[in-house]
Parts: structure tokens; C-alpha cells; sequence
């Protein structure tokens, strides 16, 4: 069975959603084939309460939350709030149905689901990932600094209407939606009087108005008195929305359920203490455990987690004096997404995180992490890889953090971060092996109730994800330290041959050294007519073939002792036995000669030196890499990488079995959908 406007179709099956006063369809353009949701409002015969219960004001005109919305949709222009497309009535094909009033609200429509479904999935029961949970962040915050800009609240903030559209290009993008029950904020008002919005996510206040008595469960849908509400309590469920975001499960939850259980959840928002974040009732009756911290199955990274148990308990907070004001939220948030997040690996702890820094500061600070991270009081050098290609961090030049992002090729990522590699020696009693973290699993509510059963095959399924997707990570962590090996590897090997190469051609320079010195030789022998009694080496053909010569590319030995030892010749400094003193003046070539001994010897050490350093790169070389000074095909990786292949195949097997209980539990969790 189909309905359609004008220019739009939609079958009645094909339902996206409905809410207390609307159902939503996938609707297509009759002309275009443009999918686009259409949003019906229900007229007074066929409107009913969310509870299931038909409203008391049955009469209620919902033309008012319709123009209501039209009004807003039609002035909001913004990336991440749902666009307006048109308003038409609607056509029935089916005649024994009454369509009078009817309108459908033709909007944007988002083919990634709602933030609900997101939350629903298997694989986030414990929360989004660090990258997705920004993206919702910053896509819902951004929408709510717009409708702040236009003097607007939402009034409704919660998962349901946070839509998620995804394009061509993969490109997610979260917007806000529903909007059926925002308001204008008039110059000079700061309180609403109506009680609307959804029971777990509404601010403390609101909720004691609608839970008017300890004793039933009855949710009250309409104020008997005035009651002045803060503007700010839409902070109030961005802050439940972001800790489901985080964690995956609602902050304040009564042992039986939000909802089965409206005295408890009462009492919970009644005695929450300032600055907790979460509060549950772990069993039927028994104590509230209240936290000021996330738990610690929650995905994100340590410095995110920080920043947000800073903010959260400032969004959730009771007391209406103490709530936080929108201009202070926007500020904070500004400051945090304009921090820099670099993910990076730590092959000697073997740990993947992310860090967020300041654009400006210096990429020292990373430095300064990781050597906390690995309790280092050395002050170790750390080599820096980014896709298998060698990054210098230089601790003297100073670089800013954004300077060094901008260098690299692509933003770093949990599937590409940098890697940071030492070779410090590994302490036997550190244990760097990592360690599964395995939440516990909450104890099934009701037996004999097929709900409750779904509820926990849920929570056995998402752990068994939870699981599989840290086994999969250290996999990964360990392919990328066995080729980081390699790579740093070949890169050292690289850098010794260079200094290598470097040092011999110093010791060139020496040998031309020795040859000037042996020319220098020749010349004072022939001008003083002493060449029997000086130590000769001249540099004709015939010397030449009787001088050693390397045949492994080397140097030849210079051999620079005997210039400690050499003493002047007699007819210097001496006088023969019979005859008198009688001074004489050195000639320009014996001075110059002088001058080329001291010279030579001011040099003896340095060229000793460079000999040693030569012959220590050499014994690394053939010690490291197997006697072999051209490249290698296939090398051993160093032991502080933490890389086995048997942890490899370990791992491999676990995910394989995770894999197999994920396809179980999966059957069985459809089976109990079916049932409830």
C-alpha cells in the first residue's frame, strides 16, 4: 500500500521511524528518483502516546508542531542540520483511510541511519571509536552553535535525532534533526514553562515535574502548575548523549530499566552528587554506584578521556545554579577541536594511542609523552617512522606540532600512526606483553523474560566484538613492528655505510697528506745535499708499486710513528767531535719541513681515531647483518620490538574462534529479535 503528495511517493511499509506525533518514510521524487524522507504528521483520529496509550486531548491541533517546525527548518541553511525540501499534502490510496489534515514534511534524507542505529551495532556496544566520537562531538556541536546563532533551542537532544549521511565518497556526516519541538529564544527570557523532550535524556528539574509522584510509575505529560526551565538543560542531553556516545550505555540507569523503574531513576537524579558522572543500580534494590570517571571499557584515548571528564560533569549537573551557559560550552569546545591529535605506535610498550597537543607547541612534546609513557629517566633517542619511511625529530630545531603534521603525506590514523622505535635495552622485570581487557557482563534482569534474554545476548554479543576487535589491533601492532624491523633496519644500515663512506674519504685526505709530506722530504734532501742521512720516502714509480694497497677499498695505513721518533738530522741542531760551535740558520725548505712534522702530528690522533671508527662500523655491519655489506632480502628483527610470529599465529587462531562464537551469538540474538 503507497501514499504520495503532488510530486513524492512512499510506501506505507517502508517506515524509517515515528515519533509522539509523526511517522517517517523513505519517500522517492516521482520525476527524479531523489530519495528524501517524508515526515506525516498524524491527524487528531489516528494519534496516539509514545507509551501506546491514546492521548486524553485527543482534540490537540498538531498543525501548531508542524508550522512550528516548517518555520525553523525553512531559516536553518546548516551543514549539520537536515535540509528542508518542500510541504505537501497527502494523497491516500487507500480511500477507507482518512487523510484529513494530513501533511507530509519532505526533508533530507540521511542513508546512514540515526546515531541509535550506530549505538546499536554490535561492534559499538562499549562506545564509538575515538574518531567517530569526535565526529559526533564536533557535527553536534557545530548545529547547536547554529541554532544559538538564531536564538534557538532543540529542546530534544538524543541519539533518535542525530541522523548520519554518508556520501559518495565516504564522507560521514552527523545532523541534527526533529526540530518539531525546539523554541525561540525571545530578547530577555532564559525559561521555558512546557515539559517536553525524552524521559532519560531530560535535565533533573524536568524530570521531577513529569515523575510527580515516588510511588507509580506514571510519567505526567502536562504541567499543573508554572515551572520556570532553564535554556540550559539542552546541555544537560548533550551531555547523556555524548556518554552514551562514549560508553554505550546511559549514565543513570535503575537495575530494571529507565522506564520500568521511574522512582528509582527519580531517586538517582534526585541524589546525584555534584561533579559524578554515571550512576546505576547494579541489583534490584541495591545501592547507587556513582563514578566521576568513564569506565574503563570505554575505547577512547587516555588524553580524550581527561578532557572529557572535565567537561561532562559540568554539562550534567543538577543544581540549575551551577549549569553550565552556552557562550562558556561553545568556548570550550572551540579550544578542544582545535587541539591536533596524533596517533601514534610505542613498539616498546606496544601501545597504539592518541595524544591531542596545541598547533603551536613543539613536537618535543611528544618526546615528552613517550618517555613518560615508557617511564624513561634517560632521556632515550627515539627514531620516528610514518608509512615505512623515516621522520627525524630533531630536539634542537625547534618544529611545531602543525608544521610536522603538514610534512607528512597524510593526517595520521589508528590504521597509519607514526611509529616511535628505541634501542634501549628491554629491563627483565618490565613486562611489556599486552594485556586483554575483558568487561563484565551484566547479570540478565528477568528470567523467563525473552526482552530481558535480548538485552543480554546484546551485551554477550557486543563483548565477543570488544574482544575480537583488541586482538585485531595487537595483530596489526605486530605486523607493523615486524616491517618497522625491517625498515630501521635497512635505514641504519643505510646511515653506517654513509659514515663509512665518509671516513674513508677523510682518510684519503691523510694519505695526500703523507704524500706532501714525502714531496716536502725530497725537496730539503736535494737542497742540503743530505740524502743518505735523512729517512727519504720519495713518491717515484718504483716506491709507489713497493706501497700496500687495500683491497677492500680501504685506506691504505699511513703509518705516522716515526715522526714521534724522528729526530733532526746531525747538521742541524749538532756539532761534530773537534770542532766549534758556530750557529747557523736553518733553510726555508728544513723550517717548512719542521713546520709539516708538527703539523702531521697535531693530526696523528684524529686520523687514529677515524682508523678505529672505521673498523667498529665494519664488525656492526658484518655482526647486524650477517657479514653481508650490499642489501638484505630477509632480516631477523631486533628482540625490543616485542615482534613473534608465534604471538602472530596466536592471535590469528583467537580471532578465527571469536569469529565463529560472533557467528553464534549473532543467530541466536536474531532468534530472540523475532520473539520480542
Amino acid at each position: 500500500m503507497c501514499e504520495e503528495t503532488t510530486n513524492y511517493l512512499w510506501a506505507v511499509q517502508d517506515i524509517l521511524g515515528h515519533g509522539a506525533t509523526s511517522q517517517v518514510y523513505k519517500a522517492y521524487n516521482k520525476s527524479t528518483g531523489e530519495v528524501v524522507a517524508a515526515k506525516v504528521y498524524q491527524n487528531s483520529s489516528n494519534s496516539h502516546s509514545p507509551h501506546g496509550d491514546k492521548k486524553a486531548n485527543r482534540n490537540q491541533d498538531y498543525r501548531t508542531i508542524l508550522d512550528h517546525e516548517l518555520d525553523i527548518l525553512k531559516s536553518a541553511n546548516h551543514e549539520n542540520i537536515v535540509r528542508y525540501i518542500a510541504l505537501e499534502p497527502v494523497i491516500s490510496f487507500d480511500t477507507s483511510r482518512s487523510i484529513n489534515n494530513r501533511e507530509a514534511l519532505l526533508i533530507e534524507y540521511c542513508n546512514g541511519g540515526s546515531l541509535h542505529n550506530v549505538l546499536e551495532l554490535p561492534e559499538n556496544r562499549y562506545g564509538l571509536l575515538e574518531d567517530e566520537f569526535m565526529l559526533v562531538f564536533k557535527h553536534l556541536t557545530n548545529s547547536l552553535k547554529y541554532l544559538h546563532t538564531k536564538n534557538t533551542i532543540h529542546r530534544d537532544i538524543k541519539p533518535d535525532n542525530i541522523m548520519l549521511s554518508i556520501n559518495i565518497n565516504a564522507e560521514r556526516t552527523y545532523k541534527l534533526a526533529d526540530l518539531g519541538v525546539a523554541r525561540l529564544m525571545n530578547e530577555g527570557e532564559n525559561a521555558f514553562t512546557t515539559l517536553v523532550g525524552t524521559e532519560e535524556y531530560i535535565h533533573p528539574e524536568l524530570y521531577r515535574a513529569a515523575v510527580h509522584d515516588d510511588k507509580t510509575n506514571a510519567l505526567r505529560t502536562a504541567l499543573k502548575t508554572r515551572v520556570d526551565f532553564p535554556f540550559e538543560v539542552d546541555l544537560w542531553s548533550l551531555g547523556v548523549t555524548l556518554y552514551q556516545c562514549a560508553t554505550g550505555e546511559l549514565p543513570f540507569q535503575p537495575f530494571a530499566g529507565t522506564r520500568k523503574d521511574r522512582a528509582v531513576m527519580k531517586r538517582i537524579l534526585d541524589t546525584k552528587p555534584s561533579g559524578c558522572i554515571s550512576g546505576v543500580e547494579n541489583s534490584l534494590g541495591g545501592d547507587i554506584q556513582w563514578s566521576k570517571t568513564l569506565p574503563g571499557s570505554c575505547r577512547l584515548s587516555k588524553d580524550l578521556k581527561q578532557q572529557l571528564e572535565i567537561l561532562l560533569p559540568r554539562l550534567l549537573e543538577s543544581d540549575r545554579n551551577k549549569l553550565m551557559r552556552f557562550p562558556e560550552f561553545f568556548k570550550e569546545t572551540d579550544q578542544l577541536f582545535n587541539l591536533m591529535p596524533i596517533y601514534y605506535l610505542n613498539l616498546k610498550r606496544f601501545i597504539l594511542t592518541c595524544s591531542y597537543f596545541e598547533p603551536t607547541e613543539s613536537i618535543t612534546k611528544l618526546y615528552d609523552k613517550l618517555q613518560k609513557q615508557n617511564n624513561d629517566k634517560n632521556h632515550e633517542e627515539y627514531f620516528c617512522l610514518f608509512q615505512n619511511v623515516p621522520y627525524p625529530i630533531s630536539k634542537t630545531k625547534s618544529m611545531s606540532i602543525k608544521a610536522f603534521c603538514e610534512q607528512l603525506p597524510i593526517p595520521t590514523s589508528r590504521e597509519t600512526p607514526l611509529v616511535f622505535y628505541t634501542f634501549s635495552p628491554i629491563k627483565p622485570e618490565e613486562n611489556y606483553c599486552p594485556i586483554l581487557y575483558i568487561p563484565k557482563i551484566k547479570p540478565i534482569k528477568q528470567y523467563n523474560d525473552v526482552a530481558a534474554a535480548c538485552d543480554w545476548s546484546n551485551d554477550s554479543l557486543g563483548l565477543f566484538f570488544y574482544i575480537k576487535t583488541q586482538l585485531t589491533e595487537y595483530q596489526n601492532i605486530l605486523k607493523t613492528a615486524q616491517c618497522s624491523t625491517t625498515i630501521m633496519q635497512q635505514h641504519l644500515k643505510s646511515n653506517l655505510l654513509e659514515f663509512l663512506c665518509s671516513i674513508r674519504s677523510k682518510l684519503i685526505i691523510f694519505r695526500a697528506i703523507e704524500e706532501l709530506k714525502n714531496i716536502f722530504d725530497q725537496i730539503s734532501s736535494n737542497t742540503n745535499n743530505q740524502s743518505n742521512n735523512l729517512p727519504i720516502n720519495s713518491n717515484n714509480g718504483n716506491n709507489s708499486k713497493n706501497r700496500t694497497q687495500s683491497t677492500s677499498g680501504e685506506a691504505p695505513a699511513i703509518g705516522f710513528s716515526h715522526l714521534y721518533n724522528h729526530s733532526p738530522p746531525s747538521s742541524d741542531n749538532s756539532l761534530s767531535p773537534g770542532t766549534t760551535h758556530r750557529s747557523s740558520t736553518p733553510s726555508p725548505a728544513q723550517l717548512m719541513k719542521q713546520s709539516m712534522r708538527i703539523y702531521l702530528r697535531s693530526y696523528l690522533q684524529s686520523y687514529e681515531q677515524l682508523k678505529k671508527c672505521e673498523q667498529d662500523i665494519i664488525e656492526i655491519i658484518e655482526k647486524e647483518f650477517s657479514g653481508k655489506l650490499g642489501m638484505i632480502d630477509e632480516q631477523q628483527p631486533f628482540a625490543n620490538t616485542l615482534w613473534l610470529s608465534q604471538c602472530t599465529k596466536t592471535y590469528a587462531s583467537w580471532i578465527h574462534r571469536a569469529d565463529k562464537y560472533l557467528k553464534d551469538l549473532n543467530d541466536l540474538n536474531d532468534s530472540f529479535r523475532k520473539v520480542s
